[in-house]
């Protein structure tokens, strides 16, 4: 059974109802999150630092796993990975070590990496220069994963990124030992190539040790909940049963109410937090149980 997470923030954490409604969710584990950062790393790293301590707390407690923490990220200083100033990017890898440092006693094996910046310009050359300065910040970062160990894995990303094609992914990888580098399959980023996950899946099956997964349109990403837009559950389902099971799972989904609806009708408050683990269940039972759902279906909507 592959381990199951959901995405978390460290504003989620600290919010007043995270713990009861972690005890009432069948639900104990979650990525620690980050999300998009600013320059201002003091501000975010005390934010940071009391949310670990809360997780860290409940972790003791027995009441909740953190697996996986997901790095800041950010196109500037300080966490500019795959910079071609090299002041810039030693630095970012000196701000990457300090966060996880806060992450001390969460007992987590995987981290989540966006590979730099999304690019204005798809000039292979240039590309292939960051690819390049990406893999000397995972080379970098060896002797601190190797002392904390961990996987750092890489994460498929959208658009113009870095990072948004799994051979691009599978180059910055390529020698860098196995025990340590990896990747981070975020279905919901593929674009226009929905149909190809579950081959791109089998493709890059010694290096995968997690996904991110959520539902899209085939256009661009959407964090939809699983079964809302046109992934083959089912085909993934296929693929992901191939994998061993040390593989994690992170429910990336976004809010069940989109901002704009909240302020047509009035309710700016976030999506209460026991109703996010309750959607997060609800889409791993959707997901795991994706063959008895489609044949639910064949016997509901019969043609």
């Amino acid at each position: 059974m592959k381990q199951l997470a959901m995405a978390m923030s460290p504003v989620s954490i600290l919010a007043d109802d995270f713990e009861d409604a972690l005890r009432k969710s069948h639900l104990r584990a979650i990525e620690f999150s980050q999300g998009k950062v600013t320059s201002e790393e003091a501000v975010e790293l005390e934010l940071t630092k009391a949310a670990a301590n809360k997780a860290r707390s409940l972790h003791e407690a027995g009441l909740l796993q953190v697996p996986s923490i997901h790095l800041p990220f950010c196109p500037e200083n300080p966490w500019s990975v795959t910079s071609l100033d090299e002041a810039e990017r030693a630095s970012s890898v000196q701000m990457i070590r300090r966060y996880l440092e806060c992450m001390e006693g969460l007992d987590f094996h995987y981290i989540t990496i966006h590979c730099g910046i999304e690019c204005t310009s798809n000039d292979p050359a240039f590309r292939k220069s960051l690819r390049q300065q990406m893999k000397r910040t995972c080379l970098d970062l060896l002797p601190f994963l190797e002392k904390i160990q961990a996987s750092l894995n890489l994460e498929l990303l959208p658009r113009l990124c870095i990072g948004n094609h799994e051979d691009e992914l599978l180059e910055i990888a390529s020698d860098l030992p196995t025990q340590y580098i990896n990747l981070n399959l975020d279905i919901n980023h593929f674009m226009n190539r929905a149909a190809e996950v579950p081959n791109v899946i089998r493709k890059c099956a010694s290096r995968i040790r997690a996904f991110h997964l959520s539902d899209y349109d085939s256009v661009d990403e959407c964090h939809w909940q699983f079964g809302h837009g046109v992934l083959d559950w089912s085909a993934i389902l296929d693929a992901i049963n191939e994998l061993p099971d040390n593989v994690l799972l992170i429910d990336e989904t976004s809010a069940l109410l989109p901002p704009a609806y909240r302020k047509i009708s009035g309710n700016n408050t976030p999506t209460p937090l026991a109703v996010r683990f309750h959607s997060a269940e609800a889409d791993f039972v959707r997901f795991l149980c994706a063959h008895e759902w489609d044949a639910l279906v064949a016997k509901v909507f019969p043609n």
